[in-house]
């Protein structure tokens, strides 16, 4: 850190500072006086405020230029070029950067000071790649002003600096960004309100108020880049910096917040993950959520729309056929990540069985086809609870693997459009809804799950032939939209088990050094199963030549092992078939769609995390499990932090569940709680260590409250029903079977009986729904789901239908329903499921089934019962 001592010299900079803003204020007064005073002629003036200096009036360097060792200057032609010692080019934010070494003699000089400026913004791109040095100084201008990332003190983070008075002020934000890969950093100082920041990635994390203005004597007569300014401290490595840079620009303002965001966001790619170091492949469920997370249960937009068929003849045209029924969603697959401001995108394919279109055969004729893929997205604020939005993207062909990046500030996809025989690069004209074709990389040819990344400043390509998915191919260019040829020696890949992409290529640092990764979905040739496992290729793009090795994703057990497959049960039970993670700075993000054998839900989408390798652990001593609890009882809380690379000390968060109405907790131990509120509560218990990397899978204990108010019987007031969408009916079979479960057995009070959505002659797809009339009003605060509880011959347990996620409602009227009273996941057994929610009053109760524990169609219920008075 700088010197901060004062010594004995009077604070004349102060005092002028003082004076200054005085003759300002003067000057105003006077101004304002002399307005007042009329004219003959008439003329009125009037005072405006001073106006900001425009963008231009700064220096801006590129560092596109890729072989020089000049860094020119974008804006003054040429007079502010620096000439580059010791640096490497690499592949920046957008397009080339700058690799430093963290040593004396590697850096960017440019002669002289600037401008001088008293009120100045400094920003740049930059990727800090070890913690061996103290200081890190990216920019530094004559060692008056400058902007550092300090890395040895893991607590100091991003820091702006500026020298008055003969003495260094700064601010700082906190946090290690080693290893993260990059960040905007930006330092700001206002002289004209006395305040100076420091932003990271568009947000404000520091700010702190000065008295001085900045002074330029006594230190350097040069700017440098990547070292310190001030050559009375040569010679001190540990104020280099050690990591990349690009895009530096030195604005002659103070920039405003809102255009430090839009500097952010205009120069932004994403993802970036160069500089990132840990790996994404060894993976862990989250625990605080159930997979899938998406379904095709949750498209909403296209259940109540008339099928659409394609004309024979005109494949461009569609036209509604209301005789066909109505059909939705048959699946959700192909997951694309995306973040940016706080909200997590996730786009994906939605197999559209309400469209209908002519596939044509190998031998020219034409068959109408059920089923074409459209693109939609969801939103999440925390990458694992999921809201359905729309379809974006509705093509006269299939579409699928919805590959979405930002490069330069815009935001673009590569879509799988083989059918258009071309692949077609789209952009977003209003992000993230609406994308327009803007180019075509490669035509003529019919090419499925092209994969893109930049690598040594170009652009790159994996992509595979769609007749047999046996090829795997290259792709390059200079240039995004134009100039796309195929690598030397065609065909990389020509396995079958092993060509198709599954996921988006992405460079990370592995072992210390860039690699390229190709993500596969491995088919199982022998059994012909197509998204069977999910396994990585580290590739070496050499010249000419290209290799590349299986990714072991766990290298600390034996044998090689696949990053996601089979799991045997469930929504992934027969495989998975694509990979998509995000680094969030903590720890990777992972979307997945795995699938099952056959049929409604083939593919659904999950999440996964791969933590950070230094993530401590956090753990809930008590309770030891989950509790059931009536209301107004209480639990004692208390966990256990730790941190095997002994990062302490540690902080802790307790969060006691939505709704809960209970504060947040600090504390390692909170003691006892009282929860006075019906409800399913999941507490968790977070620890956090001393760099500021935080447990992503955080403790978990489920809290189940009880109502003390009695079941609602129907003793008194008989209960109806008022509206299902779905029931079997079809009775007694020509094969002797009777399958009848009409909605009213779900409140016979039998749990022997069931109501059981249609399942023989058609089978609808979730979501589904049941809504009842109590016969009176009531204060209800539970609903209980009594699951299917007959044996089948097997003497398995019964469970088609049995729901997993879920809404309930209260309404007085039956029409106005308001939001859900209740909403979440059931736990996939046979036991009564109680729900507890803050007491509402109405007659009429409406239960929702969003999906079902294996994904498929169907909803049962035993039993349906309510609490209340």
């Amino acid at each position: 850190m700088k010197n901060s001592s004062t010594g004995n010299i009077y604070d004349e900079k102060k005092e002028s500072k003082m004076k200054n803003k005085l003759l300002r204020i003067l000057r105003v007064a006077m101004m304002v006086s002399f307005l007042s005073i009329g004219y003959p002629n008439k003329l009125v003036y009037t005072l405006s405020p001073p106006a900001p200096l425009p963008l231009a009036q700064q220096v801006h360097y590129k560092f596109d230029e890729a072989t020089s060792t000049v860094a020119n200057e974008s804006i003054s032609g040429g007079n502010n070029n620096g000439t580059i010692s010791g640096a490497q080019w690499t592949t920046g934010v957008i397009g080339s950067g700058l690799s430093l070494n963290g040593n004396d003699n590697s850096y960017v000089k440019i002669p002289g000071l600037l401008a001088k400026p008293r009120s100045i913004t400094i920003s740049t791109w930059a990727n800090l790649n070890a913690r061996d040095m103290d200081g890190a100084e990216i920019i530094s201008i004559g060692d008056y002003a400058g902007l550092r990332m300090d890395a040895v003190r893991g607590g100091v983070g991003v820091r702006g600096f500026y020298y008055a008075s003969a003495k260094w002020l700064q601010t700082s934000t906190g946090k290690n960004y080693e290893g993260e890969g990059w960040h905007h950093i930006v330092y700001v100082i206002d002289d004209e309100v006395d305040k100076q920041s420091v932003y990271v990635d568009g947000k404000q994390l520091a700010s702190t108020t000065h008295i001085e203005s900045i002074s330029y004597t006594g230190l350097g007569t040069d700017t440098y880049i990547g070292k310190h300014g001030n050559s009375k401290s040569s010679g001190f490595n540990n104020y280099n910096f050690n990591g990349s840079i690009d895009d530096v620009r030195i604005f002659y303002r103070a920039l405003s917040g809102s255009e430090i965001m839009e500097l952010f966001n205009a120069t932004r790619s994403s993802p970036e993950w160069a500089g990132v170091k840990y790996s994404p492949f060894k993976l862990d469920e989250p625990s605080t959520v159930i997979n899938p997370v998406v379904l095709a249960n949750d498209v909403t937009d296209i259940n109540n729309k008339y099928p659409m068929v394609q004309d024979k003849y005109d494949p461009a045209k569609y036209v509604e056929d209301p005789a066909r029924p109505k059909k939705g969603a048959t699946f959700v697959a192909d997951p694309f990540l995306f973040y940016e401001n706080g909200i997590w995108y996730m786009f994906f394919e939605v197999l559209n069985a309400n469209t209908y279109y002519w596939k044509v055969n190998t031998n020219g004729t034409k068959t109408l086809t059920q089923g074409q893929g459209d693109l939609a997205y969801a939103t999440s604020t925390d990458g694992l609870n999921w809201e359905y939005k729309k379809i974006v993207l509705d093509e006269y062909f299939h579409l699928s693997y919805p590959y979405v990046f930002k490069y330069d500030g815009a935001y673009y996809m590569i879509p799988e459009t083989y059918q258009a025989n071309e692949i077609r690069l789209y952009k977003a004209e209003s992000f993230p809804e609406k994308w327009v074709k803007t180019a075509t990389l490669v035509s003529g040819r019919k090419l499925v799950d092209s994969s893109i990344f930049r690598y040594n400043n170009k652009w790159w390509m994996f992509t595979t032939d769609q007749e047999t998915s046996s090829n795997c191919y290259l792709y390059y260019s200079d240039n995004l939209s134009i100039g796309w040829k195929e690598y030397p020696g065609k065909v990389i890949q020509n396995n079958k088990s092993i060509a198709r992409p599954g996921g988006r290529a992405f460079v990370f640092k592995n072992n210390g050094q860039e690699q390229v990764v190709r993500i596969v979905q491995e088919y199982d040739v022998m059994n012909n199963i197509y998204g069977w496992r999910i396994i990585g290729f580290n590739s070496v793009i050499s010249g000419s030549t290209y290799s590349e090795s299986l990714i072991d994703a766990d290298s600390s057990t034996s044998g090689m092992d696949t990053i996601l497959k089979e799991s045997g049960s469930g929504w992934n039970s027969y495989g998975m078939h694509q990979f998509d993670p995000w680094w969030t700075g903590n720890h990777w993000l992972c979307a997945a769609d795995g699938r099952i054998g056959t049929g409604y839900n083939l593919f659904s989408i999950g999440m996964y995390i791969a933590p950070h390798p230094s993530s401590p652990q956090s753990a809930i001593d008590k309770p030891a499990g989950n509790l059931v609890i009536n209301k107004g009882e209480w639990v004692e809380f208390s966990g256990t932090g730790t941190d095997k690379d002994g990062n302490y000390p540690l902080k802790y968060l307790w969060k006691f569940g939505s709704g809960a109405g209970i504060p947040d907790s600090a504390a390692e131990d909170p003691g006892t709680v009282t929860f006075n509120t019906p409800g399913t509560y999941q507490v968790t218990f977070t620890a956090t260590d001393a760099k500021g990397i935080y447990d992503p899978t955080p403790a978990v204990r489920t809290i189940t409250v009880k109502s003390t108010l009695p079941e609602i019987t129907q003793a008194q007031y008989k209960w109806s029903l008022t509206y299902v969408d779905s029931q079997e009916l079809s009775g007694l079979g020509k094969d002797g079977i009777t399958r009848y479960h009409p909605a009213s057995y779900a409140f016979d009070g039998n749990t022997d009986t069931i109501w059981h959505t249609e399942y023989f002659a058609k089978k609808p797809n979730a979501p589904h729904e049941i809504q009842i009339d109590l016969g009176a009003v009531y204060a209800i605060d539970t609903f209980i789901y009594v699951p299917r509880q007959e044996i089948l011959k097997d003497g398995s347990v019964a469970k088609n239908g049995r729901i997993k996620k879920y809404e309930f409602y209260v309404s007085v009227d039956g029409v106005n329903w308001g939001s859900p009273v209740a909403t979440g996941n059931f736990a996939d057994d046979r036991t009564e499921k109680e729900v507890g929610f803050k007491v509402k009053k109405g007659r009429f109760i409406r239960l929702r089934a969003l999906s079902e524990v294996n994904s498929l169609p169907f909803t049962s219920v035993a039993e349906i019962k309510v609490k209340g008075i």
